[in-house]
């Protein structure tokens, strides 16, 4: 097997791959696979440079000169702490740049059609033996070490206590995330044929639901939302009005019968509990914390740097260095956490916002329908998740990426 057929697979396994530890400190089985084969590759030939990642390079060169800055003229801020998520965000981007000329694309959509497959047939499976017998099986392999730190053990003893499955994956959300890129590959596909596309296209939407994950609705609604609207002639929409409104009369229904489902009702009852008091709630803060909470440490900084961050890293000096911040007084819980639009606006300001937004920008106005569904999904996990630091962000990047090249390569050719 060829070195890019290898790879390809390794980044289509790599939402399962980063889950387990390498155990080189924080570095996952995934990413240090992925980073020995890029060292394989270009250690017998030279780097490839895309165009197409360009603004994307600038934002990295600009937010890593903020935090040099940072470290010099911020007193609070700590060297350590910088250096952990610069080479986090170094890595993600070194993965993202390098991987787009090795990527064999026919494969990699393949690789994660059936890896998503099996992940709902696992899923199911999970929760028909729950709902029959009350008995748990895990996807989590027990015996390996897992990338957050916490005993594999542990772990899967905290699964076995929820009524929320998530396959092989770590969380609920985890799961519909990947599955939201399945989902989007599935339905803008041309290869398979219609009826294998319909029942798959159900199968994944189900699946995505049943995982009563909050992002996982809101990027059903998305990805959906955006399909339909490509796909509908808008003279008809308006020529037929009676049979219009029939059908959002319809839809509207059987969404109003789902709301009433007790579990779904939970999922939406998180979806929309946004607590601004500091006593606990019945669901916690989650939502809040995810969507919301970030803003308030970014509008307490002062202006020059709102304007042009803080650096990275610079999230936990900051509320260790601001005991009373309003940002604590909230709520403590999970001090740390920032989704990615509140962890760019922090520590590259809004100058850093705008070069990382003007990227995302760049790549959706002349791609595929593909690849701009996988922009707006990209950009609402971003609202809600700490995509850009993670594993999403090269692994979603790089299917616009590619969408982009194949879209422009049709336009170039020869009638």
């Amino acid at each position: 097997m060829r070195l890019t057929n290898v790879y390809t697979v390794a980044l289509g396994l790599s939402p399962i791959l980063n889950i387990y530890s390498s155990g080189i400190s924080g570095l996952s089985i995934g990413e240090f696979s992925l980073l020995f084969l890029l060292l394989l590759f270009y250690s017998k030939k030279n780097i490839i440079e895309v165009k197409e990642l360009n603004k994307a390079r600038q934002y990295l060169f600009y937010v890593l000169i903020v935090s040099l800055m940072s470290l010099w003229l911020i007193p609070w801020t700590r060297i350590v702490d910088c250096i952990y998520d610069s080479a986090s965000l170094l890595m993600n981007m070194a993965i993202l740049c390098l991987s787009v000329p090795l990527i064999n694309y026919s494969l990699l959509k393949t690789v994660i059609i059936k890896l998503s497959i099996y992940s709902v047939i696992f899923l199911f499976i999970q929760n028909l033996l729950f709902q029959l017998s009350g008995t748990f099986i895990s996807g989590i392999i027990p015996f390996l070490p897992l990338s957050n730190l916490v005993p594999t053990d542990m772990f899967i003893l905290g699964q076995s206590v929820r009524d929320r499955f998530s396959s092989f994956f770590e969380e609920p959300s985890h799961l519909s995330q990947f599955l939201a890129v399945t989902l989007i590959l599935l339905l803008w596909s041309k290869k398979l044929n219609s009826k294998s596309k319909k029942v798959l296209l159900i199968i994944i939407s189900c699946a995505i639901f049943v995982s009563q994950s909050a992002n996982g609705y809101v990027l059903l609604i998305l990805i959906w939302g955006f399909y339909g609207v490509k796909k509908m002639n808008v003279n008809y929409f308006v020529r037929h009005k009676v049979c219009s409104c029939l059908i959002l009369c319809v839809g509207g229904a059987v969404f109003y019968y789902l709301s009433m489902s007790e579990k779904v009702q939970l999922v939406l009852l998180r979806a929309n509990e946004f607590s601004l008091t500091p006593e606990a709630t019945e669901h916690g803060y989650s939502t809040f914390i995810r969507t919301l909470r970030g803003y308030i440490l970014w509008y307490e900084l002062p202006f020059g740097e709102q304007m042009l961050g803080t650096g990275l890293g610079s999230i936990l000096p900051y509320v260790d260095s601001h005991p009373n911040t309003l940002y604590l007084q909230i709520t403590s819980h999970i001090p740390n956490y920032v989704n990615s639009i509140q962890y760019i606006l922090i520590t590259s300001g809004v100058i850093g916002g705008i070069l990382f937004f003007r990227f995302l920008f760049f790549l959706y106005k002349k791609n595929s329908s593909l690849g701009r569904s996988i922009i707006i999904s990209f950009f609402a996990l971003c609202c809600s998740s700490g995509a850009l630091m993670s594993y999403t962000f090269p692994y979603m990047i790089v299917i616009a990426v590619l969408e982009y090249r194949n879209k422009l390569s049709y336009k170039l050719e020869p009638k």
